[in-house]
């Protein structure tokens, strides 16, 4: 299904957001994967990077001062409902509070995994909207023929990873999905960067942990 959303908005940490910043040195796109190969001599995270944006054709890669947003959840895949960690995806929520909720539940996810029951935690993050063009795959319940039953599992992500991976496979730009933190609303998961455009700063978003549950606030 053709989808355009003018603003889609992604939360994003300070550790992301500077990944990509060097790739705006860069006029030709093939070029990116030289200057991480510098980078990557001294750079940990680039290093990630390097072998990240290998997988990504030189014609798909965004350069310029968008890519800093735009390109490091492709260059340094991480596992997610749609990934398992060998390709990366770009996620955005329709609206901030869609994108805020998401993230908050795996902020909390986290800290419940690391047993820090005791602290009182404020983390920060930065959002964006974004442009957000293409011919994505309907995974929506309503989505005819439906998605696998286990797609929506809140906490086992297998069958959506298996999906993601074959549509992906097949030359999918990416998904609409419902978000299954905030019911009701709807996210998008991008496989190639080109359907991501124009993000622009949409404000900080803070994450208060108390102990049990994290809470969202945005200034």
């Amino acid at each position: 299904m053709p989808l355009s959303w003018s603003d889609g908005y992604r939360i994003v940490s300070s550790r992301e957001a500077p990944i990509a910043a060097f790739s705006g040195l860069v006029e030709n796109p093939a070029d990116l994967e030289a200057l991480l190969g510098i980078e990557a001599i001294t750079n940990p995270l680039a290093r990630l990077a390097q072998r990240g944006i290998a997988d990504i054709a030189p014609e798909e890669r965004v350069i310029g001062g968008g890519a800093a947003l735009i390109m490091p959840p492709f260059v340094i895949p991480t596992v997610s409902r749609f990934s398992d960690g060998s390709y990366g995806v770009f996620y955005a929520g329709d609206e901030l509070k869609t994108a805020g909720e998401e993230r908050a539940y795996h902020l909390a996810d986290d800290l419940k995994k690391s047993h820090e029951s005791e602290i009182v935690l404020r983390a920060e993050g930065y959002a964006y909207t974004v442009g957000i063009d293409g011919q994505l795959h309907d995974v929506r319940r309503s989505a005819d023929p439906p998605p696998p039953p286990g797609v929506y599992n809140p906490n086992n992500y297998a069958i959506a990873q298996q999906h993601g991976r074959s549509l992906r496979g097949a030359g999918a730009n990416g998904l609409l999905y419902e978000s299954v933190r905030r019911p009701g609303f709807e996210c998008v998961g991008i496989f190639r960067p080109k359907c991501v455009r124009d993000p622009r700063p949409a404000g900080v978003v803070y994450f208060d942990w108390d102990g049990q549950s994290v809470s969202v606030s945005v200034v």
